[in-house]
């Protein structure tokens, strides 16, 4: 294939009818480029929902974690942003 011939199929390609995202193949070398035809998922429909969801409250007080664990995440508050520090702060524990 000599440099015309290149010329020619890219031209060929930037073709201004072609369609935005068209994409294009051949299974030969010799055949014409021909449309690849890619299957396009369907969006599942969404149930709407008419009345809000509420939820009750799960537990009756705060769940409390290991002294342990509660120290580790103390030791995390050296790399994360100091208006996070008053959430682990509070953080109830054994």
């Amino acid at each position: 294939m000599d440099e015309n011939e290149i010329d020619f199929l890219l031209k060929e390609l930037d073709n201004e009818n072609l369609r935005k995202f068209q994409k294009l193949n051949k299974t030969n070398f010799d055949d014409e480029y021909s449309d690849l035809r890619l299957a396009q998922k369907k969006r599942k429909k969404m149930c709407k929902i008419t009345s809000p969801i509420i939820y009750g409250q799960l537990h009756a007080e705060e769940l409390k974690i290991p002294k342990s664990k509660w120290e580790h995440l103390q030791q995390l508050k050296k790399v994360i942003p100091n208006d996070c520090h008053e959430f682990y702060n509070h953080i109830k524990y054994d």
